[in-house]
């Protein structure tokens, strides 16, 4: 169960729509 969960959350997190976002965030985030 708990590995299913980090295997879905891996695969949400590899997402290039997650990483886009997540760059973004950090790009103003730094700013």
């Amino acid at each position: 169960m708990i590995l299913d969960a980090a295997r879905a959350a891996a695969s949400r997190l590899f997402s290039p729509e997650f990483r886009s976002v997540f760059l973004k965030t950090l790009g103003l985030t730094l700013l």
